[in-house]
């Protein structure tokens, strides 16, 4: 499964969900889109989009089917999927962040740590790299990302002095 949105609420009263979309794929979330809904490690059931709209940077969508109300009661734990063969090939060089999450950061042949996130930006995106509870932000630009190796699991970079002294103190 890849994870295209989180369910970060319930709106109105008629079964809409508030989603915090991770997909820039056109046509995602339009009507009659299929999707899966639930939870990390746990089982996902299908849905059919029947209505979206945008609000802000988020999306209120609601179901053709009704979600069970134990769907709800883990916080936001609850995720928007899709299967892994139904999504296109990315163009050369770039990355879906499924793709990224939890990759391996080498440095000067050191492991920094491993992206838990890609945090999007309006100039650049951003790998959010965690080590022992600690976090740092790796600008996704050529001059910092030496390499990626999906195969190997790895990202290759070269970062300046000083951006990883939040993971190292």
């Amino acid at each position: 499964m890849i994870f295209v949105g989180r369910i970060v609420g319930r709106h109105g009263t008629r079964g809409a969900l508030k989603v915090e979309t991770y997909s820039d794929v056109a046509g995602r979330f339009q009507p009659g889109s299929s999707l899966f809904i639930g939870f990390t490690g746990g089982d996902f059931i299908p849905v059919t989009v029947e209505e979206g709209l945008y609000a802000g940077h988020r999306m209120i969508l609601r179901f053709k089917e009704k979600i069970p109300a134990g769907f709800f009661q883990h916080g936001n734990d609850c995720w928007l999927a899709i299967e892994d063969d139904t999504s296109p090939l990315p163009v050369d060089g770039t990355y879906y962040h499924h793709q990224l999450i939890g990759l391996s950061v080498i440095e000067g042949g050191r492991l920094m740590g491993r992206v838990c996130a890609v945090v999007e930006h309006p100039s650049y995106d951003y790998l959010e790299v965690e080590k022992s509870g600690r976090r740092a932000l790796v600008p996704f630009v050529k001059n910092f990302i030496r390499r990626i190796d999906l195969k190997a699991g790895k990202v290759f970079t070269n970062c300046p002095a000083g951006l990883w002294d939040e993971l190292e103190n």
